[in-house]
């Protein structure tokens, strides 16, 4: 080793800054005015070779935090699409012991459209550090958003009670203790795996959610799932299947049960200037059919509706004044044994408004929710006798309404809890998921205590809290015509915040207190956040395709309509699906859709067309077109009704063979192939084949 002395190094720093450095800035700068060379230029990051470490700049890192320390790449188990450099809309984050029971729905996924991916919290935890497994999970979501721009959907399948850890919770701070004694200063919440643009936990504490930790506005839509085993697991998935693909077809589907129950004694007045006044009715509060008949006005009146009420008393003047004192008991609708047989009959679109039993089991306020309750005294007692549950745990364990499942906003404190503590008995709403004779397809309900935030304004309706959130959530599953559950909720979130800031005029330091935080974190989703719910009774769908397979182009067009109408079906979604195969549109006005594919169109390249309230159209043998209920007499296999133009099923040839399809003959190529199963589908004989190819070589015309 040696050393320069100092005086030579000061010259050598003294040439450099005085002649090499303004060389090389003008080289810079003439490869850069060359367009050889980006300088401040962000790029979209490029995932890197698996095993690699992503070399971008991942902001600042706290200790475990960092994100930069571990490797990004592909840990998928299953993956729709085999090219990775397709992105991934829809992931699956489960278990190993479930990566078989999750594998239907992601095909499924994948067959309609939306290009899917499972993977696994063990592998989750191998690659990537974090102060907890959740942070674990969500670092490694972070990285996904980035490599998978149209990363949309996230499905969490397991639970996560702490004796039966499969997909861990989050803890999230509210700082709501103050509001009441059922509400702590934090809640369990799925919103933690929502928002991907903060870590949520800045200082590397054990809090997480504080001030100027949370990423408000989500990126994707959460569900979850809360399966405690592989058998729950793949009964779950089948449910969900069934549901969009092969539904109990009846009137349940265009129907929607709404439920509002009093809060407070609807006979005892109280002045109607103290908040949340116990022990007293207040107008502007304490009956839950104001919520129930703000949401009604979003619901459609092509739906049945059926309302049940504890005190069913008619609005007056503006905004609408529900006027107590004048309840009895032989009005009251709403009871266990009105609401439990009607739930059963089947519904799809439940909401409710009430109070729920809150009980705190030996622990620190270990509070959990047995049922939602509604009053049943005699307008004038107030204690708990007074109150009774209409819909409970055991209720939701008994479900007996099968495939004819409803999507449920339960406005109440508690139901919606999956995370149970040790020791803590799991009595909540969490019981549908493990009934194999009934249940949902989707609940909105809180994980913990909630603020209802009912206002006393008698100029102009508001409210601050859950009981908006509710109102809202309807506004927006039914307003832009969405019509799934996941959506609907996160962007009511979005909405909530807006709507605090812009219409009640609140300050940001307002926005971050205790009661917007627990509105926003406590109410959650289990099920599957993309479903499409019914809404009415499904029609049929034709499609038209192009001719393609023969042609080795990478462009398709499709045009859809409805069945019996003949009329373009707009905003279908067709999706072309393969083994080297992806492309998904949905359909104009016109009912056309342009896929443009990520390679050649092959022979066998398959499609689907789904549709919001019809029958999907699939793939039969990756050979065309299917109607749900239309059958291949010679394979069973559904087909759709041939007409000319259309996409039908091939293997209906007289040479039909199963699944392999039709034998190729000796000495047959792949397009004399083609012809004869369209000479054979079309009833030509012989001598019109004969003159068709003579037409064809004459006109210089190849078959496509």
């Amino acid at each position: 080793m040696w050393v320069l002395p100092w005086e030579t190094v000061l010259r050598l720093e003294v040439f450099m800054m005085s002649k090499v450095l303004p060389v090389f800035v003008t080289m810079l700068m003439v490869l850069s005015s060359m367009g050889l060379m980006a300088i401040g230029k962000a790029e979209a990051p490029q995932a890197p070779a698996p095993g690699q470490t992503a070399s971008r700049d991942t902001g600042p890192t706290y200790g475990t935090h960092s994100r930069l320390s571990r490797a990004y790449h592909d840990l998928s188990k299953w993956r729709g699409v085999k090219d990775t450099n397709v992105s991934v809309t829809y992931l699956i984050v489960t278990v190993d012991a479930f990566v078989n029971s999750a594998m239907p729905l992601a095909q499924w996924k994948y067959e309609k459209g939306l290009s899917s991916a499972i993977v696994t919290v063990e592998d989750i935890y191998k690659a990537y550090g974090g102060q907890d497994n959740a942070d674990r999970i969500h670092n490694y979501l972070r990285d996904f958003r980035d490599y998978n721009p149209t990363f949309k959907w996230l499905l969490l399948l397991g639970d996560s009670d702490d004796a039966n850890v499969k997909v861990p919770a989050r803890h999230l701070w509210t700082g709501a203790s103050y509001i009441d004694w059922y509400i702590q200063d934090s809640t369990v919440s799925d919103f933690y795996y929502a928002g991907l643009d903060s870590n949520w936990n800045l200082n590397g504490d054990n809090t997480w959610g504080k001030s100027g930790e949370v990423d408000w506005t989500p990126d994707v839509y959460v569900g979850r799932i809360p399966a405690q085993s592989d058998t729950m697991a793949t009964m779950d998935i089948q449910r969900t299947l069934n549901y969009e693909k092969n539904p109990t077809v009846g009137n349940w589907m265009r129907s929607a049960l709404l439920a509002g129950a009093l809060y407070d004694v609807p006979n005892l007045i109280g002045d109607n200037t103290t908040r949340d006044k116990e022990g007293h009715y207040e107008w502007w509060q304490d009956n839950g059919k104001a919520a129930i008949d703000v949401a009604n006005q979003s619901i459609p009146s092509s739906m049945n509706k059926k309302t049940m009420f504890d005190y069913n008393v008619t609005a007056e003047g503006w905004p609408p004044h529900y006027w107590g004192g004048n309840y009895t008991p032989a009005k009251d609708e709403l009871s266990q044994a009105t609401f439990v047989p009607e739930f059963n009959k089947g519904y799809s679109i439940i909401a409710s408004a009430s109070h729920a039993w809150v009980w705190s089991p030996p622990g620190p306020a270990n509070y959990i929710s047995r049922g939602i309750i509604d009053y049943n005294g005699d307008g004038l007692q107030n204690n708990p006798v007074q109150y009774h549950e209409f819909y409970y745990y055991t209720d939701a364990q008994a479900a007996s309404n099968g495939n004819m499942l409803p999507l449920w906003y339960a406005g109440a404190c508690l139901v919606g809890n999956w995370s149970q503590a040790a020791g803590v008995p799991e009595e909540t709403f969490e019981k549908f998921w493990q009934n194999p004779n009934g249940g949902v397809i989707g609940l909105v309900a809180a994980a913990h205590g909630d603020y209802r935030g009912n206002m006393n304004n008698w100029y102009v309706p508001a409210g601050d809290g859950d009981t908006w959130l509710l109102e809202d959530y309807f506004r927006q599953f039914f307003g832009p015509g969405d019509y799934r559950p996941g959506s609907s909720l996160y962007l009511s979130k979005i909405a909530y915040r807006n709507y605090l800031k812009n219409d009640l005029l609140y300050s940001n330091a307002v926005l971050d207190e205790g009661f917007v935080r627990d509105s926003l974190f406590v109410y959650c989703l289990q099920g599957d956040p993309e479903v499409p719910v019914w809404t009415a009774l499904p029609r049929d769908l034709t499609a038209t395709v192009q001719s393609w397979a023969y042609t080795g182009q990478s462009t398709v067009n499709v045009t859809v309509h409805d069945a019996v109408s003949g009329l373009p079906v707009q905003n279908a979604t067709v999706s072309l699906w393969g083994p080297t195969v992806f492309a998904a549109a949905q359909t104009d006005s016109l009912g056309k859709a342009v896929l443009t594919t990520n390679g050649k169109v092959a022979e066998h390249v398959n499609v689907t067309v789904t549709a919001h309230n019809y029958n999907y159209l699939g793939q039969h043998h990756g050979r065309g077109l299917e109607r749900r209920r239309d059958r291949c007499q010679l394979c069973g296999g559904q087909v759709l009704p041939w007409r000319p133009g259309h996409w039908r099923d091939r293997d209906r040839d007289a040479d039909h063979s199963g699944p392999a399809g039709p034998r190729q003959r000796a000495g047959e190529g792949h397009l004399e192939r083609a012809r004869r199963r369209e000479d054979h589908m079309r009833g030509r004989g012989p001598r019109e084949q004969g003159d068709r190819a003579q037409q064809e070589e004459q006109q210089g015309l190849q078959h496509g």
